[in-house]
């Protein structure tokens, strides 16, 4: 599931000083806002009504927690981003009413990140929602964008060990050992 959320993330192309919101509290929702945050999102707003779990994204580094849905949480997120929307929106439902909210959520010019597993056949295209409201088209990355597909922050993974030989086989790669084919005997405690 985190690698679910940071591929929202990733697609999304979140930078350093970016406004996202990530609609959807569950698993994969939440760790979109972990995933938000590593690369230097500057405020997160979490769409969810699960106090447990917007707590949870609280302390993955979501800013804001909008509890509304349809048009009164798109309200609350442009209020909250100043009238103009965010730049990404990661949505991790797969339901029409959050597609619908992304489309409301994100500003003009924005991206928005659909991970949610689809609920419908039909949707609105991004050129029939209102033009004042958004057209989202994918952002092309900033020069200084990170460009590591690793899903696990770099602290995670271990530095190299110049005592180990690159070229020295792994323990996986072994061909596994023969062993004796079934031979058929019954063992006289089960006969």
């Amino acid at each position: 599931m985190y690698g679910t959320g940071n591929h929202a993330a990733h697609r999304a192309r979140v930078r350093p000083g970016d406004l996202v919101t990530v609609i959807g509290d569950g698993a994969v929702g939440l760790l979109a806002v972990l995933s938000a945050r590593r690369p230097g999102a500057e405020r997160l707003i979490l769409m969810g009504r699960h106090k447990g779990r917007t707590d949870l994204g609280r302390f993955f580094g979501a800013t804001d927690v909008v509890a509304a849905r349809g048009e009164e949480g798109i309200a609350e997120v442009r209020d909250l981003t100043g009238g103009h929307g965010t730049r990404a929106v990661l949505e991790a439902v797969g339901h029409l009413p959050a597609y619908e909210m992304a489309l409301g959520a994100v500003r003009p010019g924005g991206v928005i990140s659909r991970v949610g597993v689809l609920q419908y056949d039909d949707a609105p295209s991004a050129s029939a929602a209102s033009s004042d409201r958004t057209s989202p088209s994918p952002a092309a990355p900033p020069p200084s964008a990170p460009t590591s597909t690793s899903c696990f922050p770099r602290s995670w993974t271990a530095p190299p060990n110049p005592a180990v030989s690159s070229t020295a086989p792994s323990p996986w790669s072994r061909r596994p050992r023969a062993t004796a084919p079934w031979t058929g005997v019954k063992h006289s405690r089960f006969s």
